[in-house]
């Protein structure tokens, strides 16, 4: 077992869309805590929505100036302190990165599939292929999706998805779109003109959010789990009219987490295949430079 150090170089954000690093000491664990060594630690889109680029958000987001990493509970140093009872089992085969990218979009992504009850009779259509789109691509895939349409304006992401597989000869993304003006009339001739039974936005765009819904078939079910901005549109025919059920969804709890990684491990699906570069905490400013620009799968430090 290795000796503990006393102190510890962490990542701080200061809000101007750059990174710092400073000295810490690592912390002291209490009654029902648990001193974890860390080995992996993603970057969230809030993080850099809310924190890295500036300052911007009080309650769950707010940014006291202490060590970064998702939101921020402190990833990006050597050592975080966690709660007891928010520990969950990574089972084997998975890995510290898949363990990491569970605990940011796949959490999320898994949180609004299941309460949607996605299964073999749906096709899936994905608005946004960042790493939260790309997550319910795979989850949807896991949960027996027949086929996916997915949009991004992003070349990088458009490019990231057409490259990636779920299984050897099973593409992650079946189709994979531009969003542009033309978008609605691709998912309808793709579709024989009823549009997905399923659909999920993750770019929290208001065109965006307007196409998933307007993409979901009668009767289907549309999720928004993309964060900010607004939307507007026509009640009546577009949500009512169409007897659609739509899902508003944030994050997951403990429980569910568990069962994701229960399910992953026992089907051997990595969350990491989605991923994009990994970097150690010496590039974090690297790291969060690549986020920023939104042209890759999932960015993660590790150790």
């Amino acid at each position: 077992m290795r000796a503990i150090p006393k102190k510890m170089t962490g990542a701080v954000l200061p809000g101007n869309s750059t990174v710092e690093f400073k000295t810490f000491k690592v912390p002291e664990p209490g009654e029902r805590q648990v001193l974890v060594a860390m080995k992996a630690s993603s970057i969230c889109g809030s993080d850099i929505r809310a924190i890295y680029r500036e300052h911007l958000s009080k309650g769950p987001e707010a940014y006291q100036g202490v060590i970064a990493g998702h939101e921020p509970d402190g990833g990006h140093a050597p050592y975080v302190l966690a709660e007891e009872e928010d520990c969950v089992p990574l089972p084997e085969p998975l890995t510290y990165v898949d363990g990491a990218y569970m605990a940011c979009g796949f959490g999320t992504a898994w949180e609004c599939l299941t309460r949607m009850q996605l299964s073999g009779r749906d096709r899936l259509l994905v608005t946004g292929l960042g790493p939260v789109g790309l997550a319910a691509a795979q989850l949807g895939r896991l949960l027996g999706v027949t086929e996916v349409i997915g949009l991004d304006v992003a070349p990088g992401r458009l490019k990231v998805a057409r490259q990636l597989t779920y299984k050897k000869g099973i593409r992650l993304v079946d189709h994979v779109l531009p969003f542009d003006d033309n978008s609605l009339r691709a998912i309808q001739d793709l579709t024989g003109g009823t549009g997905c039974e399923a659909s999920i936005d993750c770019s929290g765009v208001a065109a965006a959010r307007l196409l998933a819904l307007k993409g979901t078939r009668q009767w289907g079910r549309c999720g928004f789990v993309g964060e900010g901005g607004k939307i507007e549109f026509d009640v009546s025919p577009f949500l009512i009219h169409e007897q659609i059920t739509l899902f508003g969804s944030w994050v997951t709890s403990r429980k569910h987490l568990s069962d994701l990684a229960e399910v992953l491990a026992r089907m051997d699906v990595h969350p990491e295949a989605t991923g994009g570069p990994q970097l150690p905490l010496a590039q974090a400013a690297k790291a969060y430079d690549l986020a920023d620009k939104g042209q890759t799968g999932k960015v993660c430090i590790v150790f």
